[in-house]
């Protein structure tokens, strides 16, 4: 525990220099003892998704708000295998109950992005282990199919995610999904698919179009 605190504070220095507002999305990482490697154990009083919660001022993990004409919805993609433990992309029904409710309330006409640190889709893995490679549990949401039909009835412009490191756009139907790649790359030990360490960036236009941008910070992996 005493590490994961030094690096919320690296976090924290960090994050003095944003000048803009910013809103957090939980990922894998940010979930304290949620593997099988993780010496924390589920008797301690940071286990589990607390902590980040704590740091943000969240009554929850999920929420959603308006910005300029648009609807943003910030998932919570991160579940837990009851088994081993360990995390999966996982849309809980309490959330899915929420999200039903939130999107019958913003209405059919406005622009959404829905943002989630587990993509929806990906392809990456096929392109690293073949297309007949099956995907486990950590790739990607795995119960998507159980609310994917909500998209049709709603303005659904983009899904936003990360965790894959890659740069990727995926298109089904009216719906943009975008992973943004990392500012760590493969890890901080090079580029991944031959995209450089970066970031993405959105323009949302009052008239309900958008750009997307990757973007190179200039840091290299020492050879």
């Amino acid at each position: 525990m005493d590490r994961i605190r030094e690096q919320w504070k690296v976090f924290d220095e960090c994050s003095k220099e944003l000048a803009l507002p910013v809103h957090h999305t939980i990922g894998n990482h940010d979930v304290v003892g949620w593997s099988t490697k993780s010496p924390v154990k589920p008797t301690d009083q940071d286990y589990g998704k607390k902590l980040f919660a704590e740091r943000f001022g969240l009554a929850r993990t999920y929420r959603s708000f308006d910005h300029k004409g648009w609807h943003f919805i910030i998932l919570d993609s991160i579940g837990q295998n009851k088994e081993t433990l360990d995390y999966e992309g996982w849309i809980d029904e309490a959330q899915l109950d929420w999200l039903k409710k939130d999107l019958a309330a913003t209405g059919r006409t406005k622009p959404i992005v829905m943002v989630t640190h587990i993509p929806f889709y990906t392809t990456w893995h096929q392109v690293m282990g073949g297309p007949d490679l099956h995907l486990d549990g950590k790739a990607i949401v795995r119960n998507l199919h159980t609310f994917r039909k909500l998209f049709d009835a709603y303005n659904i412009q983009l899904v936003l995610s990360g965790h894959g490191h890659v740069v990727e756009r995926i298109e089904i139907g009216k719906v943009t999904y975008l992973q943004g790649g990392a500012v760590c790359g493969m890890w901080w030990k090079g580029p991944v698919f031959g995209k450089p360490e970066g970031f993405g960036t959105v323009t949302c236009r009052r008239d309900g179009t958008w750009s997307w941008k990757y973007r190179d910070f200039g840091w290299k992996a020492r050879k």
